[in-house]
């Protein structure tokens, strides 16, 4: 509030002293022209932005008069509300010649319409604050009555608002009426009218006379205040105003319910109930006597004394005696949390003289827990001298913790006591014990001086388990072990001198001699020679805060020494465990548990990850290793400074640093072996390939980015090299890569990544990585697979759902098979005899299994594609062009052209959402191409027999059987003559003609070769039903026509079969030639059977029942009758 109203007083005084100087000038002139120059000078002056939206008039004469309308002051950058205060209406009446002669006063002054935000954020900033800091103010002792003096005042409609974080509720103070105003005597009379945060507030009072107001001399005054039920007043006198010198005042409040005053001003509860409390103050003789006593609530108040004066006292004594119930809540007042809810009292006596504070029987209870102190602190020097006596004791010595801002204080029993004494550089104790539980500590003797050897302080502590300072010193790993430490320490120059100390921890043991540094901070000069010695180096590891040390005996020495606060340097160590040996010099950080070092280190072992057990060494259990060089450890991240090691078979040089969570690398790195055996355990990587390990290049990784400066990676003949930036980061992505993998066997080179179904053809790829704003891109793609070849570049947008975009090209794709060995062909030749059973295969050749599409729906494709040639199987195709679209999960391969064995080739097709199922849409058209129908090498593609015609094909569903249920469609191809390795269909033949012929038929022998004089393939489909009406085949040998359907809902067959044995062939064809035959069964397991009759395929009704065409009718008499199928066109 004091700011607040020093705001006010600085645009007062800065706008009647603008006034008083420019008088003659402004008298005639428009202040409206000035009001910038105004508010620019004001925000200067107070540290916010002002502004005067309205009228700004100034009326000069003796009593001169400024008047301003709509004013503001910009708020804090932080706070919600732009303005920091606002008024309608503000009217000075300032009596000219005081701005010269002080004090200010101000005759009339009127506001109206305030609304003022007082606030505080997290960090204790105030929205005051803003730039008044520079403001250069004498600090003033007492109050300055010439500053500013109201001799009448009026405010109405006045809203403050204080928000604090440590309040548990704003204060919200509107003031519907302020007046000030003398009567006859000429004494102000003060009268105002308000609420505080929902409780009305009253008050009345008088201060003067006015003259003696100006003077700052022998002022009264009386206040009554009444807030809610509290009521308050206020009656004295004071001699002097600037020394407060000669004060005689008399204050009561009382009220039902001390909580109700503190919820209303936000403060924390400290206690409850009616409350009463008076105080006096008045002048005897050359001192001021003063008493307050009374209740808040439960808490009792009785405290007394007298002070020579009341601004910066020199003679003071004070007896106080304050008791209540619940030391928590009153704790809290003061900021101070985690205090135990128990009883409480403090009495005593305090006396002040000069710089020396005493106390007499001083005491402080909290519940059974009881500190006496006597004896006095003089705070003249930095470091007080003191003599104090002191006596603890009680049942919970945690109870301190939170007043001593020590955490993790031990819930025993305690008892201290000893008297202390400190006069410049000397220090003594006498008989000071403390002990806590079944610890004790004692203390005995006295340092008189730095350069004397005669005086000396034994120092002792035991108890059965060292690790109660676990949770006071914030140290991790400390054992539960019993402990013993005594040492005797002597004065030295630098602080203390250690001679004989030695701590034992169950086995552990530690001595130490030499010189603890205490002149300055951080234990400077300190220089001790240690040992060290136990059975389990895991405990001192973790005290050490060094936890990645192995556990077992160990022993160690050396020198240390701290030059420099915070830094440990160390010299001649050596230290030996589990089979580990090391030296080490270098610098450790001395806080706790920071486990900081920056060491030269030699060290051997066994077992690398048993030595320092970081996580990502744990892969390399069990190998042996040597190192030397340098090593640091700092904020997470351990430092190599040109590290020189063995690890197992495998040799690296080391330069650079790691994170110790691997989050961030930079390392050069020179690695060597004769195979990849522990490379594949340091990466996790099996299956690596055979050969000599080699790496060179330097790594960086930060998080976001990996960065490799000419790293190259050999295995054996496989080689991978990559220079650049790599970005991990989607939308700010700035890599920079060129990289190139090569090597012999693409099979071998992918199985360390658990892929196992890529070709072993040697294998090539390079090209390069770069960031744009919207992902990357991958540019100058080449890449070879045998003799596969594919260049091209695309781009991935990432904003959102993933896009790519871009060109594929190649000169040659074989997706061929790898040819067959005779034996595997021959293999190939008998297992086409045999049908598999169901229950092998699974019951169904559509699956009921849904589609797996959501990868559809997480990415967008546009993608060109040119292949100047592709083998696959039996076909040959050239000239390949097509486009790939993905979007919005349906995919589209669209205007996709070839050539093929002279003919040539187009297909479309679609697979996209469709309601609440899929749709599948395609078109195939064949023209004179000739395909191999076998899965062999074709030696003369013009033999082969031409194929012409279409398919076309619709069906929607979630799963490849109820899209093929649903279909609908037409196949129809031709075939002319040729002569092919083999025909699938024949294979197939000959595989259910093995179920009824004679194992010996001739029909059943595999030829080399089979000329093929026609053949044609035509069925229609309608929701689901294929109706094949034109199936027929004629080589050489035999003559094949089927009619029938095919369900492919629950893929049931139901085919009639004419094989006719071509006349002139001389071959008998034994059972099965000449014969009607039906095949049924299903898809997956069709079943052949004789028709002796040929009932199955009459002319008669089941070409009518059937829906079979005229034509395929014709084709079926022509074979029965022996003719040849091919003597008309399409075979009819």
């Amino acid at each position: 509030m004091s700011k607040l109203l020093k705001a006010f007083a600085w645009i007062l005084a800065a706008l009647a002293l603008l006034a008083g100087g420019l008088f003659l000038y402004l008298k005639n002139a428009d202040l409206g022209a000035y009001e910038e120059e105004i508010e620019a000078y004001l925000s200067r002056a107070i540290g916010h932005d002002v502004e005067v939206g309205g009228e700004l008039e100034l009326r000069f004469g003796r009593l001169t008069r400024l008047t301003a309308e709509q004013v503001t002051l910009s708020n804090a950058d932080w706070q919600p509300e732009s303005r920091l205060l606002s008024a309608d209406h503000l009217s000075v009446t300032v009596r000219l010649w005081s701005l010269i002669n002080s004090p200010v006063v101000i005759e009339e002054f009127e506001l109206s319409g305030l609304d003022v935000i007082v606030a505080k954020n997290s960090a204790g900033q105030s929205n005051w604050d803003a730039d008044l800091t520079k403001q250069s103010t004498p600090q003033q002792e007492g109050f300055d009555p010439n500053l500013i003096a109201f001799r009448n005042a009026h405010l109405t409609d006045v809203h403050f608002l204080v928000a604090d974080p440590a309040r548990t509720r704003p204060l919200n103070v509107s003031l519907k009426r302020l007046d000030i105003a003398p009567d006859e005597n000429d004494i102000l009379s003060l009268e105002l009218a308000g609420v505080i945060n929902e409780f009305p507030l009253v008050a009345q009072g008088h201060v003067g006379p006015w003259q003696n107001l100006l003077d700052g001399k022998d002022l009264a005054m009386d206040l009554d205040v009444t807030l809610g039920r509290v009521h308050l007043t206020v009656d004295g006198s004071v001699a002097d105003l600037t020394t407060l010198e000669g004060v005689s005042t008399a204050l009561e409040a009382e009220g039902p319910a001390i909580e109700r005053v503190t919820d209303v001003f936000g403060m924390p509860r400290f206690a409850e109930g009616a409350f009463k409390l008076g105080g006096k103050i008045r002048k005897v003789d050359n001192d001021h006597q003063f008493n307050i006593a009374g209740n808040l609530g439960a808490i009792t108040i009785d405290s007394n004394g007298h002070v020579d004066r009341i601004i910066k006292p020199q003679r003071a004594e004070l007896h106080f005696d304050y008791a209540g119930p619940d030391t928590k809540h009153v704790a809290a007042m003061f900021g101070i949390d985690g205090v135990t809810a128990l009883p409480f009292q403090v009495s005593g006596d305090a006396t002040l003289d000069g710089s020396r504070f005493g106390f007499a029987d001083t005491r402080a209870r909290i519940g059974d827990n009881e500190i006496v102190m006597n004896g006095w602190i003089d705070a003249t020097a930095g470091v007080p001298d003191v003599d104090l006596t002191i006596a603890a004791s009680g049942p919970n010595l945690s109870v301190i913790g939170p007043f001593t801002k020590i955490s993790g204080v031990p819930a025993e029993a305690f008892r201290i006591d000893g008297r202390v004494r400190k006069s410049g550089s000397s220090v003594r104790f006498d008989g000071a014990e403390i002990e806590v539980g079944e610890n004790r500590i004692t203390a005995e003797g006295a340092l008189e001086g730095r350069g004397s050897e005669q005086t000396k302080i034994t120092f002792e502590a035991s108890g059965p388990d060292i690790s109660i300072l676990e949770a006071m010193t914030g140290l991790r790993g400390i054992p539960q072990k019993p402990y013993t430490i005594s040492a005797e320490v002597r004065p030295n120059p630098a602080g203390i001198a250690l001679r004989g100390a030695v701590g034992v921890f169950g086995d552990n043991r530690f001595e130490a001699d030499g010189v603890v540094g205490l002149n300055n901070s951080g234990l400077t000069g300190t220089d001790l020679r240690l040992k060290v010695s136990g059975s389990d180096l895991d405990n001192v590891a973790l005290l050490a805060g060094a936890p990645y040390l192995p556990p077992g005996p160990f022993k160690g020495a050396g020198r240390i020494r701290i030059e420099k606060a915070g830094r440990l340097t160390l010299t001649e160590a050596t230290a030996d465990t589990a089979g580990f040996s090391a030296t080490a010099a270098g610098s450790i950080g001395t806080a706790a548990n920071s486990g900081q070092f920056d060491l030269d280190i030699s060290a051997t072992g066994p077992d690398l990850a048993g030595f320092l057990q970081f996580e990502f060494l744990d892969r390399l259990a069990g190998e042996d290793f040597q190192a030397e060089g340098g090593i640091s450890y700092q904020a997470g991240v351990i430092g190599l400074d040109q590290v020189r090691a063995s690890i197992g078979n495998m040799k690296a040089d080391v330069d650079g640093t790691v994170a110790k969570d691997a989050s961030t690398t930079d390392l050069a790195l020179k690695v060597s072996a004769p195979d990849a055996r522990v490379l594949s355990e340091i990466s996790g990587y099996d299956d690596l390939p055979d050969g000599a390990v080699s790496i060179d290049g330097r790594l960086r990784k930060t998080p976001g980015h990996y960065d490799l400066d000419e790293m190259t990676i050999r295995i054996g003949d496989n080689q991978l090299t990559a220079n650049g930036k790599l970005s991990q980061e989607p939308l700010k992505n700035d890599s920079d890569l060129r990289f190139s993998v090569a090597g012999p066997s693409l099979a071998k080179l992918v199985l360390p990544f658990g892929i196992k179904t890529l070709p072993a053809k040697p294998v090539s790829v390079s090209g390069e990585v770069n960031g744009i704003p919207t992902g990357f891109a991958i540019e100058k793609l080449d890449a070879k697979l045998g003799d596969s070849t594919l260049t091209g570049q695309f781009t991935a947008d990432l904003r959102d759902k993933p896009s790519i975009s871009g060109a594929l090209s190649s000169t040659l794709i074989d997706a061929r098979k790898p040819e067959q060995d005779p034996q595997q062909e021959q293999a190939s030749a008998t297992s086409e005899t045999k049908v598999p059973p169901a229950d092998q295969t699974g019951e169904f050749v559509f699956s009921r299994k849904p589609f797996e599409v959501d990868w559809l729906q997480s990415i967008d494709l546009d993608i060109d594609i040119s292949i100047d040639r592709l083998l696959y199987s039996g076909l040959d195709f050239q000239e390949i062009e097509t486009s790939v679209d993905l979007d919005g999960g349906a995919l589209d391969v669209k205007h996709l052209s070839g050539h093929e064995g002279g003919g040539r080739i187009s297909a479309d097709f679609h697979f996209g959402p469709l309601d609440d199922a899929y749709e599948l849409d395609g078109t195939l058209s064949l023209e004179n191409v000739r395909a191999s129908l076998a899965d062999f090498a074709v030696e003369d593609w013009s033999s082969l027999p031409p194929i012409n015609g279409q398919m076309k094909i619709r069906g929607t569903g979630n799963s490849p059987h109820e899209i093929a249920a649903s279909s609908t469609g037409v196949v129809d191809f031709t075939q002319g003559a040729g002569r092919t390795k083999d025909l699938a269909f024949l294979r197939r033949l000959r595989g259910l003609l093995a179920q009824i012929a004679k194992p010996d038929d001739p029909l059943l022998a595999k030829r080399p070769y089979v000329p093929l004089e026609c053949a044609f393939y035509h069925a229609s489909i309608a929701d689901g039903t294929a109706t094949i009406d034109k199936l027929a085949l004629q080589s050489d040998r035999v003559t094949v026509v089927a009619l029938g359907t095919v369900n492919l809902d629950n893929e049931k067959l139901d085919l009639s079969l004419r094989l006719k044995q071509r006349k002139g062939i001389g071959i008998n064809l034994m059972g099965v030639a000449n014969s009607f035959m039906k095949l049924g069964g299903t898809l997956r397991a069709p079943k052949m059977r004789l028709d002796p009759t040929g009932s199955a395929a009459t002319t008669g009704a089941a070409f009518a029942t059937g829906g079979l065409s005229i034509l395929a009718k014709g084709l079926w008499d022509r074979a029965s009758a022996g003719s040849g199928i091919c003597d008309t066109e399409g075979g009819q």
